[in-house]
């Protein structure tokens, strides 16, 4: 993942991690957005310019279903900055 972006210019956003499935989900800012491309280690998911408007500290997070309880899994929550 960048580490930051510039408001009002969007991106395809670049997760590493494990774990991941095809019922993975990124939360950008609390939004859900549904991924472009899911891998068991890397998704990728379009952030719009309407995503990154202004400035700011936005949490970023993949939520995967199933797991033990079979109510889902999420990673653990990044911070992205957005300039």
């Amino acid at each position: 993942m960048p580490p930051s972006a510039t408001a009002g210019q969007g991106f395809l956003l670049t997760i590493n991690g494990s774990g991941f499935t095809s019922g993975s989900v990124v939360y950008w800012n609390t939004v859900v957005h549904n991924s472009a491309s899911i891998m068991t280690n890397q998704i990728t998911v379009q952030i719009s310019a309407s995503d990154i408007a202004t400035a700011g500290m936005i949490p970023v997070y993949v939520h995967s279903s199933g797991g033990i309880y079979g109510n889902g899994v999420n990673s653990n929550t990044v911070t992205f900055t957005v300039n």
